[in-house]
């Protein structure tokens, strides 16, 4: 059950967006004490959308991805107008034998991010 804000300055979607936030807490913690430590924290979609930072230098517009590990010749840029499409796949490491996770969080698999540039490129 959802209890609304009454009166309080905290937005409808903060509001939502904690009360999701406690039931994901609350359900890792059931997980926890029925089956272990889970070792996925983070739900990682089929294409996954790794987060950017774009900012404006005098010179140029500089779009940082967040896509580590991932060679260069394995990411595609579309550029159409101000709109940037950057795709690509993140392979998992095979592991090696007798390697057991505690934790994953890296998000594997093909991502894909279409960002709005603030201005036109050449």
């Amino acid at each position: 059950m959802v209890r609304w804000a009454s009166g309080g300055d905290m937005r409808l979607e903060e509001e939502l967006f904690q009360q999701m936030e406690l039931f994901r807490e609350r359900m890792e913690r059931s997980w926890q004490q029925l089956m272990g430590p889970m070792p996925l924290s983070r739900f990682c979609p089929p294409i996954f959308e790794p987060p950017a930072d774009i900012y404006e230098t005098g010179e140029a517009v500089v779009v940082v991805l967040e896509i580590a590990g991932i060679r260069d010749q394995e990411v595609e840029l579309i550029l159409e107008g101000r709109s940037l499409t950057i795709r690509g796949e993140r392979e998992m490491s095979k592991s090696p034998p007798g390697r057991i996770y505690s934790q994953v969080e890296v998000c594997y698999g093909p991502f894909q991010r279409q960002l709005t540039l603030p201005s036109d490129v050449d």
